[in-house]
């Protein structure tokens, strides 16, 4: 519910601390077009007053595929399979990180974390409980697709080297 210009203010002082890191195009873009979001009337989405739902519009898909163009992109759809994926592998990546260095003493706290602060499916125990089930071979042969993927993001699915994952899965033991 926020406007567009709160990340466009985070990611401008994350260029000045950092210029070398990666930042998201588009977002910018829309508020270089004074497209606000739901307050002004336009933002990813055209929003009506009633109903209050956003709707897509040509402005932005042009926008869109003008940013892309211009940062030599190739257009293609993913799969709501491959989002997921994506999504979920991410929320593992950080975890493991999150192990890795040092802010948390066992995986059962960062799953407990997500399931119960950021309704993580209980069922399913957590992601790294869902990376345990999932084994480390499959979870470090996904990694390394999504990083072969993308030259633009190279280092994003990289994990440290000091945890040794792909030869025990470490955190297995604190579950």
């Amino acid at each position: 519910m926020i406007n567009n210009t709160i990340p466009w203010k985070v990611r401008q002082a994350r260029i000045l601390a950092d210029p070398s890191k990666m930042q998201p195009r588009v977002g910018d873009a829309l508020c270089e077009a004074k497209l606000w979001g739901m307050q002004a009337g336009k933002g990813w989405y055209s929003y009506q007053a009633h109903p209050r739902r956003g709707k897509p519009y040509a402005q932005v898909e042009t926008l869109i595929k003008d940013v892309s163009q211009e940062l030599g992109l190739t257009r293609r759809l993913f799969s709501p399979s491959e989002i997921v994926t994506r999504c979920v592998l991410a929320l593992i990546h950080e975890a493991m990180l999150i192990l890795d260095q040092g802010y948390a003493r066992r995986a059962s706290d960062i799953d407990m974390a997500y399931v119960l602060g950021y309704g993580f499916p209980a069922a399913i125990g957590g992601p790294l409980k869902l990376a345990l089930y999932l084994g480390s071979d499959a979870v470090m042969n996904l990694f390394a697709d999504f990083e072969h993927q993308s030259a633009r993001h190279r280092g994003r699915w990289q994990l440290p080297s000091t945890m040794g994952l792909r030869q025990n899965f470490s955190f297995a033991e604190s579950m």
